[in-house]
């Protein structure tokens, strides 16, 4: 796979230079919209919005998924409640009226790395509260010698209890 270097400019952010190859993240503000994710790729988190919390074996917490690949296409499907058809438990939030929020840590990477780094969250947050987060049902094949900055772990106690 060739380098492709791009800039990425978001309002009031600097330029952000960006490879096509795994660098650390960037974690994105929730009030940037998330049209000006298309056509990038990365890990993002899903939780509940609201001042309501799921109970996990050790504890509360707002996560109901992580996520990753093209983030615009994944988080457009992920915002149709039809897209949950297979998780009754997100499909029962969603019919309770509580709506998701979308945290994006954007990276670049291929495919495969990404959903490693996005097993590094799952499990994380498997450690911390006894099981993985309610719409994730699995977590992905790990590659050896990539790993998640233990910074962006900041994300699951940021929705804590």
């Amino acid at each position: 796979m060739k380098a492709h270097y791009f800039n990425f400019k978001l309002k009031g952010e600097n330029n952000m230079r960006i490879a096509k190859y795994w660098h650390p993240p960037e974690i994105l503000s929730g009030r940037i919209s998330y049209s000006y994710l298309q056509g990038y790729f990365g890990i993002y988190c899903i939780a509940i919005s609201d001042n309501y919390y799921i109970s996990y074996r050790l504890g509360k917490n707002k996560i109901v998924y992580f996520g990753s690949g093209d983030l615009y296409s994944r988080i457009t499907a992920h915002s149709n409640p039809n897209s949950w058809s297979g998780n009754p438990e997100v499909q029962n939030l969603l019919k309770k009226r509580h709506f998701l929020e979308f945290t994006y840590l954007l990276i670049s990477g291929i495919e495969e790395e990404l959903r490693s780094l996005e097993g590094d969250l799952i499990e994380e947050f498997e450690k911390r509260y006894g099981s993985k987060p309610i719409g994730n049902k699995q977590i992905p094949s790990k590659i050896e010698g990539i790993s998640l900055p233990s910074r962006y772990f900041k994300v699951i106690t940021k929705y804590s209890y």
